[in-house]
């Protein structure tokens, strides 16, 4: 999935999106990357989160330009639409 929009979720918990740029096992890196910090039960969970975005009652992050996370448990493909919703960056 190198070159493409992600949801990863580590052992530790964490919920990032970016731009897929290196996999290394389960050690990846992401380019222009967001933590989505909390989600509301109406984003779905990570698989909503994938799917639709998050909605003005979860809160991501500003963008970091690279982040590499360790401890990667799951890698799921954005649409286009989620695309866009985590670039408007709700935080409620």
């Amino acid at each position: 999935m190198t070159g493409k929009h992600v949801v990863v979720c580590t052992k530790h918990r964490g919920v990032f999106f970016g731009l897929l740029h290196e996999e290394n096992g389960s050690t990846l890196t992401l380019k222009d990357a967001q933590m989505c910090v909390a989600w509301d039960k109406s984003a779905h969970g990570v698989l909503g989160l994938s799917k639709k975005g998050p909605n003005k009652r979860c809160r991501i992050s500003p963008a970091a330009m690279s982040l590499k996370l360790y401890g990667v448990i799951a890698v799921i493909e954005c649409t286009e639409d989620a695309v866009k919703a985590w670039k408007r960056e709700p935080w409620s």
